[in-house]
């Protein structure tokens, strides 16, 4: 009898760390991030209005965030993290930042804690116009999932991501634009839309640079 409940309890042990273990598999724990040069490259080549909703997908330690929030005219800017060590220190980074930026105390900025797959947290896809992701390292599982809530949301002015979607399937290439990264001077990120089909992101930069 007794050898028979430690046999149970121990199998028990076994399906929780299993389980942990499924649940984590994808999760990516490799950390790197543009730098403040190249997020201004990327950003000053793109359209971007007020009535922008900025998500960054799987936001780190939140310098995406705070730089889109300071830089850009866009008033609604959010990121969702997973891994809690980053997302804790992402939110002492943005208390900080807010701080330190009293006048853009009329914009929303805010990071989630949460995991993308789950649906409570679709409103995030849903209503955002311009979705971000430092997807380097993001499995094929995670990309798909990505894309798809992509292409639901009609009002997808950008998807911005550094891995090549091989699939974007209904989602309008623009082109890609090469910036400094933590890693590397030569990164790409490739931008796609729901809402723009005819201007290419050289188009966009060229224009851009005339411009200045």
């Amino acid at each position: 009898m007794y050898s028979t409940i430690m046999i149970i309890k121990l199998l028990l042990i076994i399906t929780i760390i299993f389980i942990v273990f499924m649940s984590n598999k994808n999760v990516v724990t490799t950390y790197g991030t543009i730098t403040d040069s190249g997020l201004e490259k990327l950003f000053s080549t793109l359209d971007l209005a007020d009535s922008d909703v900025f998500l960054d997908a799987g936001s780190g330690k939140g310098n995406v965030v705070e730089f889109v929030a300071k830089n850009t005219p866009i008033k609604i800017v959010r990121g969702i993290e997973y891994l809690e060590d980053r997302y804790n220190e992402s939110v002492t980074n943005i208390d900080l930042f807010k701080k330190q930026n009293l006048d853009l105390n009329n914009k929303y900025v805010k990071v989630i804690h949460g995991n993308m797959y789950d649906s409570i947290n679709n409103y995030l896809f849903e209503n955002s116009t311009i979705i971000f992701t430092c997807s380097t390292c993001f499995p094929d599982k995670l990309m798909d999932y990505i894309r798809d809530k992509c292409i639901e949301n009609k009002n997808l002015k950008y998807l911005i991501t550094q891995k090549y979607l091989l699939d974007y399937k209904t989602l309008h290439y623009l082109g890609k634009i090469i910036v400094e990264c933590s890693w590397t001077n030569t990164c790409s990120h490739h931008i796609y839309s729901n809402t723009i089909k005819n201007k290419k992101i050289e188009e966009m930069y060229n224009s851009k640079c005339l411009k200045d």
